[in-house]
Order: C-alpha cells, then sequence, then structure tokens
C-alpha cells in the first residue's frame, strides 16, 4: 500500500517536515513557505553545505547542478554535470553526480569543475 507524503524545507532556517497525508496534527506547529526560488528545469537531488547555507541542486531537465545561497536566496552558480543529472554525493575533493537512466557518474570538483577521471561507467 502507498502512502501519499508531503515534503517542505523552509528557507532560511531549513526547517524540513515530512508527514502522512491526512487531518493536520494538532502537535506540530504550521509551516509556512519562507521562500520560492526558482533553479531551473526538473529539480531532483538536493545536498547541503556543513552550513547549511548553501544548496546543490540537481536540474535533470537542464543538465547542471545550481547552486543556490540560501541567506540570498538566489542561484549563484550552474555547474555543467552530464545530460540527465539525477543526485549528488558531496566527496573529499568535490562531487560525484548520478544519471538518470544512464550508468555515468561525473566526478566535479568543489567548484563545479570536472575532474581528469571525470566520467566512470
Amino acid at each position: 500500500m502507498r502512502i501519499p507524503v508531503s515534503f517542505l524545507a523552509a528557507a532560511p532556517a531549513l526547517a524540513w517536515a515530512c508527514a502522512e497525508s491526512g487531518p493536520p496534527s494538532e502537535s506540530a506547529p504550521p509551516f509556512h513557505i519562507g521562500a520560492t526560488i526558482e533553479v531551473g528545469a526538473a529539480p531532483h537531488g538536493i545536498r547541503f553545505s556543513t552550513d547549511g547555507d548553501t544548496a546543490y541542486v540537481a536540474l535533470s531537465g537542464d543538465g547542471q547542478i545550481a547552486v543556490v545561497d540560501l541567506t540570498g536566496p538566489a542561484v549563484v552558480a550552474r555547474w555543467d554535470a552530464g545530460d540527465t543529472p539525477l543526485d549528488l554525493v558531496r566527496l573529499d575533493d568535490g562531487w560525484l553526480v548520478s544519471q538518470f537512466r544512464d550508468s555515468t557518474l561525473i566526478r566535479l570538483d568543489a567548484v563545479g569543475q570536472p575532474l581528469p577521471d571525470a566520467t566512470h561507467t
């Protein structure tokens, strides 16, 4: 049985909520949208910096990673990341980006530049 789930992320406080759909809980405080940030086409995977001030969003529709300053809030950079980046993971020396319906992994340095051994299958 599948249960509908609601998900909310509010910046800059980075409040997260995940709950089953249904009647509102009497004990949970209400959430509000703190900001809406247009990041690009088909946003999917999202990761945050350790200080919580920056979000990195995989844009499957644009072939990029959007770097979002959550204190602004605004997109401050876009990194090319293959044809259809689906998700990303931080590594010691940068990022590993998975691709939708593809066995390719893209490696980027900390500022979004491809590493010498950038593509793995």
